[in-house]
């Protein structure tokens, strides 16, 4: 119980350290915290339809290429260098629409989520 009240208590000191510092009140500042999430949320959709692009594009890359009338040792490395960048898209495209989801429907949450970061990396 006591170390939820620390939390607590770091995570008000920082926002009205920086609220302070920046001269404006701290509902003002959480205003601003929370807007950033959304516009980082947006931002994530972006990146992860990006992602989602490019994976399909690859994908049909290698469909072509393994259907195609292309000696065996030209198409093996295009399908395998093809499959480690699909899964590395998939898992970006993944992990941007995560961030994307949490920023635009719940961006208090996602701001407050930073906040605690910033505490206990502090």
């Amino acid at each position: 119980m006591t170390d939820t009240i620390d939390v607590k208590t770091q995570i008000f000191t920082i926002l009205n350290a920086m609220a302070e510092n920046l001269g404006v009140a701290g509902a003002h500042l959480w205003g601003v915290l929370v807007k950033q999430e959304v516009i980082f949320g947006y931002w994530c959709m972006g990146a992860s339809i990006g992602c989602a692009a490019l994976l399909i594009m690859l994908l049909v890359i290698i469909y072509k290429t393994a259907r195609s009338d292309i000696d065996f040792e030209y198409r093996c490395p295009i399908i395998m260098f093809g499959t480690v960048f699909v899964i590395t898209f998939f898992v970006l495209s993944i992990v941007s629409s995560y961030s994307a989801i949490s920023g635009i429907n719940n961006p208090e949450y996602a701001a407050l989520k930073n906040i605690i970061e910033k505490v206990h990396g502090a």
